[in-house]
């Protein structure tokens, strides 16, 4: 059974190639999302197995999202990858949160 996969990403072009990756990679991306709003109606409707969530959703955060994610048990927090086009140093305190 493939792992199934939710992505959360601003950037069309990044969803798709993230979803050509994945599909590669034998991984089922049941759903994209390009809001965080869009991102828990999928996940709550289709209960993904792991997301893949852009840290900076064009101004909305994507680690807000993260953590709605998992308070509503959409996700479990071991299976959120938060991704980002910026350097780790801007983001790692608030990773490790």
């Amino acid at each position: 059974m493939a792992l199934r996969c939710l992505i959360v990403d601003d950037s069309a072009d990044f969803r798709e190639a993230a979803r050509v990756l994945l599909e590669r990679e034998g991984v089922r991306v049941v759903a994209v999302a390009s809001t965080g709003e869009e991102a828990l109606a999928r996940a709550d409707e289709l209960r993904p197995d792991v997301a893949l969530i852009d840290i900076d959703l064009n101004g909305e955060s994507g680690f807000a999202v993260a953590r709605e994610l998992v308070d509503d048990g959409d996700v479990d927090a071991s299976r959120v990858i938060l991704i980002s086009a910026h350097t780790r140093e801007e983001f790692v305190d608030l990773v490790r949160k």
